[in-house]
């Protein structure tokens, strides 16, 4: 084997082992933080908000170098023929050729403020943005957590479903053996087993259903291979989170909390800071500006058919200028610009305060929205737990007659379906407050994972 196949086949093979411990790297059962942090990782509204900040720092970094002095260099070349201005300044009738060297340095040394005013505005609009990866991180993870127990919800109906198909079986079976014992009519067969069947069907609509809501989380995390994609057991932790009890956060206090920290808000106090930064630097256009600059320049001339010419290092000495000055630049009348762009920074400011003003009662109704709909689940869930209890208990009383042949397959359905049907609406309650719960504790700050 050559030197170019075994370093290829090396190549080949460090690119295989790198994929294969990033393979390893992902869980084999996902827990609600680490599909939160993947599609942290993956999600674009995160890169772009990224991309975002790095912007507004490059900004700023303009901003900040706009102080300090800036200095150029220029080289030229002339060929003159006939009458010409040579090294004196005096117009001989001459050709030449003539090269010039120039360095200049200009500083502003007033402005009116404006740089300092735009530095100052860039650096709110880098805490802005970095803000705004913040609540790109936050929208993530709160959507994330609630297609997770989306996903949680639709596999304990499918469990219901299971539950009620297997026990419909068991039903088909007993009701067999009775039909040929004499103790029932083989109508009753029948009724079971299509009753058998409709429920085959909603476990096969549970399954489906639970099948898709995988799938949305799956391209919510922006995560491809959902064939492998399996949900860790987090049973235990729910049924302990909902057995201790939940106290809700009142939503005076989460929204005290978010007016100071949630990071949409913040983000968008600090832009309308910026905004009223920007009016000041508007301003600084009704005041003089001025400016230090410093300069030298040299040149060489070079007469054609001239008996002899200064040689050229000589003349670079002997030719050199420098330069200092001082200009002030006063505006007088700028055709009411100044006063109009004035104008449009301030119809700025005052959106960007209407903007904050919207955002901030949005947060507030998302806040009390989340704590009454949590308040509800809670009583519904206490509700319909005592209700599945008590259907489960009259189920079972219910079978025990059916068994002995002095109940109905009606009244045993009905029983049946009444204590799966308080189940799944226990269900239901529960994932609504814990879903609910996180949102207030999403805007308290607080860590939303199960």
């Amino acid at each position: 084997m050559t030197m170019k196949k075994t370093i290829y086949a090396l190549a080949v093979a460090i690119a295989y082992a790198t994929a294969a411990n990033a393979q390893e790297q992902l869980p084999a059962e996902w827990h609600l933080d680490e599909c939160i942090k993947y599609a942290q990782e993956h999600s674009i509204e995160v890169q772009q908000s990224k991309l975002q900040y790095e912007t507004s720092r490059s900004t700023l970094r303009v901003n900040q170098l706009s102080m300090t002095p800036s200095v150029s260099a220029s080289v030229g070349q002339t060929f003159s023929f006939g009458r010409a201005t040579g090294r004196d300044n005096v117009i001989i009738n001459q050709s030449q050729a003539s090269t010039s060297f120039g360095a200049n340095a200009s500083m502003p040394i007033f402005t009116g403020l404006r740089i300092t005013n735009q530095i100052k505005s860039s650096k709110l609009n880098l805490q802005a943005a970095l803000a705004d990866i913040e609540n790109a991180e936050d929208n993530v993870a709160l959507n994330i957590a609630a297609q997770y127990l989306q996903v949680l919800y639709n596999q304990e109906l499918v469990k219901i479903s299971r539950e009620q198909y297997e026990q419909s079986k068991e039903l088909v079976e007993k009701t067999r053996v009775l039909v040929e014992q004499g103790k029932t009519s083989e109508s009753e067969l029948y009724e079971n087993r299509a009753q058998m069947m409709q429920y085959a069907q909603t476990l096969t609509e549970s399954e489906n259903s639970l099948s898709l809501s995988v799938v949305d989380l799956c391209q919510m995390m922006n995560y491809n291979d959902v064939e492998s994609f399996v949900l860790a057991d987090v049973s235990a932790a729910v049924d302990a989170l909902v057995e201790q009890g939940v106290m809700l956060i009142s939503p005076s206090d989460a929204y005290a909390y978010s007016l100071d920290n949630h990071p949409a808000l913040k983000a968008m106090g600090l832009r309308l800071q910026s905004a009223q930064s920007d009016i000041k630097v508007a301003q600084s256009g009704y005041y003089p500006e001025l400016s230090l600059a410093a300069g030298y320049s040299t040149g060489y001339y070079h007469l054609f058919n001239a008996t002899a010419n200064t040689a050229f290092g000589k003349q670079l000495e002997l030719n050199g200028s420098e330069m200092v000055g001082l200009s002030l630049s006063i505006p007088i009348y700028n055709r009411l610009s100044v006063r109009e762009q004035v104008k449009q920074y301030k119809i700025t400011a005052k959106l960007r305060e209407l903007d904050l003003l919207n955002s901030q009662q949005s947060v507030f109704k998302s806040i009390q929205t989340a704590y009454y709909n949590a308040k509800a689940a809670q009583d519904k869930l206490k509700a319909t737990m005592e209700s599945e209890e008590a259907g489960r208990i009259a189920f079972e009383f219910e079978k025990t007659k059916y068994e002995n042949g002095s109940s109905t397959t009606y009244d045993y359905s009905q029983a049946e379906m009444r204590w799966r049907n308080a189940q799944m609406q226990a269900a239901q309650a529960k994932y609504e407050l814990i879903l609910r719960t996180k949102i207030l504790d999403y805007y308290m700050g607080r860590d939303i994972t199960l």
